[in-house]
Formats: structure tokens, C-alpha cells, sequence
């Protein structure tokens, strides 16, 4: 019964949101941040998965850096210069990274608030139709969710 009660709340959801862009999609065609229903544009999440990638990759570069060497055998046949130079090229690599997730995280601020504006001015153009509209999508979200999180937390 709960399932045909989530199915009910998610086609509602589908049906609602289709209506409200096709009567209402134009407004964010002004916008190259904000998508019909104002969520962030396709633009907006490649970035911000980007910027996932790239602290990925700085933990894997920094747990890489720290790991323990096991054989200690292998040591012993390579020179101290090559490993202090191997040090030293991945200090120069962790300190190039940290500075490409701080400049991307800066950069990514300055477009989340350039996204944050857009959308404030998307929504003061929306008639008030579209405002109540726009409260039903939302709080429908939130019932699937609490019902997501209520199903996965007795589980």
C-alpha cells in the first residue's frame, strides 16, 4: 500500500512539474543558471562534480603520500636522492592540488552566489500562480524524502 501511496506522490510530483513548464518555463530562459524549476542548470552540477573529482583526488594523493612502505627490502636497493626526489615531486604534486581545490572552491562559491542571484530574480518574475505552484512541487519533495529517510532509518 505504501509503495502505491510513493508512486501516487512521485507521478503527482512528475505530472505537476510538467505543467509548470510548460506554462512557466519561459521565465528562465533569461537565466543561464537556473533551470525551469529553478534548480541549478546542467552547468551548475558538472562543476560541482568536478569539484568533487578534484578533492578525490587530493585524498588519494595525500593517503598515496602517507601510506606506509611495507618492503622495506626494495628500500634498501634504491639510492636515498631518488626517494627524497619522489618525496619531493609528490610534496610539489599535494601542494599544486591543494591549491586547485582552494581556487576551484572559490571559484565555485562565486558561481553558487552568481546561480543564488539569478534564481532571486527568477523567482520575483514569477506571477503568484506560479509561486503557489512552485510551494506544491516543493513540499511534495519533502514528503517523498521524510518518507525515504523514515523507510531507511527502520531498516
Amino acid at each position: 500500500m505504501f509503495n502505491l501511496v510513493d508512486n501516487t506522490l512521485q507521478t503527482s510530483i512528475k505530472l505537476t512539474q510538467v505543467k509548470f513548464i510548460n506554462e512557466y518555463g519561459e521565465f528562465s530562459k533569461k537565466y543561464n543558471l537556473v533551470n525551469p524549476l529553478g534548480y541549478p542548470a546542467e552547468t551548475m552540477i558538472s562543476f560541482i562534480i568536478f569539484i568533487i573529482f578534484i578533492f578525490l583526488t587530493l585524498f588519494i594523493g595525500v593517503y598515496t603520500f602517507k601510506k606506509p612502505n611495507n618492503d622495506k627490502d626494495k628500500d634498501k636497493d634504491k639510492p636515498k636522492e631518488t626517494n627524497q626526489s619522489i618525496n619531493k615531486i609528490a610534496l610539489v604534486g599535494f601542494i599544486i592540488s591543494c591549491f586547485i581545490l582552494l581556487s576551484s572552491g572559490t571559484v565555485s562559491i562565486y558561481n553558487y552566489y552568481k546561480y543564488y542571484m539569478q534564481y532571486l530574480s527568477w523567482y520575483s518574475d514569477l506571477p503568484p500562480d506560479a509561486i503557489i505552484t512552485l510551494g506544491i512541487i516543493s513540499s511534495l519533495n519533502s514528503v517523498i524524502n521524510s518518507k525515504k529517510n523514515t523507510n531507511s532509518a527502520n531498516n
